[in-house]
């Protein structure tokens, strides 16, 4: 019996991932091994955790509808981390938005992408409102650039990927049983959060927030003003 040649494209390409794959992290664990006998403990660490945002992109590309649901919890997160992390970790939102995108275009290596999909009206409006800013950028009344950026980013931008990228890969029933999951979950961590400040109070990072902004509260810090005045 004759072996089917696509099973042995097939082996020789697993073979042949392994192999790299192997190599690499072979190569990866000699490198931080080197480096910690240097005593560049920060040069070490970078090569030992090197390996999980490589696996991440790999299996983004593969994946699309797993990318766009990290997605999903970089939007959550985002704003509360920066209370602990010194970085514009909203921008982190736009990486992963563009990274979506980007996945859906190489995917097509492994699956048809069907892009008739996002051809629908409610894409076209957005497209549209989307140039309609962008003109903004030209506007001769416009008093900052900047300002103009990140306005732009959460009034056209995160529409001018979101829609696009629903119809493509996050268009099936299971996907908005999972989107309700989600927003369920993160109403649930939401409350628990409030919570915990009424009743044991902030933690250190967010009592310098709170310091930093003296009693300027924006949306869903109710319980701060609560204990500022208490």
């Amino acid at each position: 019996m004759c072996e089917n040649p696509a099973n042995k494209t097939f082996n020789f390409q697993h073979a042949l991932t392994k192999f790299i794959v192997g190599t690499s992290l072979t190569a990866l664990l000699l490198g931080a091994i080197w480096f910690f006998s240097k005593n560049n403990m920060m040069a070490a660490f970078a090569l030992l955790v090197m390996p999980f945002p490589l696996f991440f992109l790999y299996y983004s590309f593969r994946n699309p509808r797993f990318v766009f649901i990290t997605t999903l919890f970089a939007n959550y997160f985002a704003i509360g981390l920066t209370r602990y992390i010194p970085a514009p970790m909203g921008l982190m939102v736009d990486a992963f938005l563009f990274l979506t995108a980007l996945s859906v275009v190489f995917s097509q290596f492994n699956t048809k992408v069907d892009w008739r999909n996002a051809g629908r009206d409610y894409t076209y409006f957005v497209i549209v409102w989307f140039v309609m800013t962008l003109f903004q950028l030209i506007n001769p009344e416009a008093v900052s650039r900047e300002a103009w950026f990140y306005a732009m980013r959460g009034q056209a931008f995160y529409l001018f990927l979101t829609i696009p990228l629903v119809y493509l890969v996050f268009n099936k029933p299971q996907d908005f049983r999972l989107f309700i999951t989600l927003c369920a979950w993160f109403t649930l961590l939401a409350v628990l959060k409030g919570m915990m400040q009424k009743y044991m109070g902030v933690d250190r990072w967010e009592q310098i927030w709170l310091n930093w902004f003296n009693g300027l509260f924006w949306c869903g810090f109710f319980n701060f003003r609560y204990l500022r005045k208490k």
